[in-house]
């Protein structure tokens, strides 16, 4: 009935017949983001983690999503090398002491006693924000509804946690979609294209159903 639905579709076919040239959205099989502790003093300070083993209503607690532990390493040490962060408290190098960057100048010190804990990790929260997973701002699952007036088709797309739960088309399934309960697998590119959508300007207020729990009209 409409783009979202036409983009959904294309990433999961894309996912399930794996065509030779279409390697962007085909299925990450271990997603990995950075999960930052509380405690200052913690080593390694950031924790990588798998997101099929993460709780998706912590999802707003996670930095980045990564095709590879390889390419979360990378973000890691860009980041490091831009911003001083120590690669000993970032478990970027393993060692005791201060670490080699901080003798050349390349870290600000934490591992030396010249830069509080407190502030390297302030610091380093700071630099993460950008690569912040949003949290989801419903307090149940949603729908968007997509019409084309000239089929006279109607989808609605029902989501829970960014995750793709169904798509329907009448009442009926409207209500088992939103009383199926079912392990919610978190997709990037699902969750890319819905945040698109729900900060993007074209999304008219009509088009959202809340779903939570309450009984909405598919017409």
């Amino acid at each position: 009935a409409g783009e979202l639905g036409a983009l959904l579709l294309e990433s999961r076919l894309v996912k399930e017949l794996q065509p030779i040239h279409n390697r962007l959205l085909r299925r990450e099989k271990q997603l990995t983001a950075w999960k930052l502790h509380d405690d200052p003093a913690t080593r390694p300070l950031v924790q990588l983690v798998r997101l099929d083993e993460v709780d998706p209503s912590d999802m707003g607690q996670l930095y980045g999503a990564y095709r590879s532990k390889r390419q979360a390493m990378e973000a890691l040490r860009s980041l490091a090398d831009m911003h001083q962060f120590c690669p000993l408290v970032l478990g970027l190098e393993s060692g005791k002491g201060a670490c080699f960057a901080s003798q050349i100048g390349r870290c600000k010190g934490v591992c030396a006693g010249r830069e509080p804990a407190p502030l390297h990790r302030v610091r380093l929260q700071i630099a993460l924000a950008e690569h912040r997973l949003q949290s989801w701002p419903h307090a149940g699952r949603m729908g968007i509804r997509e019409h084309n007036p000239i089929t006279g088709r109607t989808d609605i797309h029902v989501f829970d946690q960014w995750c793709h739960v169904a798509t329907v088309h009448d009442e009926a399934e409207l209500q088992e979609a939103i009383a199926q309960r079912q392990v919610l697998a978190f997709d990037l590119d699902t969750y890319r294209l819905l945040v698109r959508r729900l900060t993007g300007t074209g999304l008219r207020s009509r088009e959202v159903l809340r779903l939570g729990g309450h009984p909405v009209s598919a017409a």
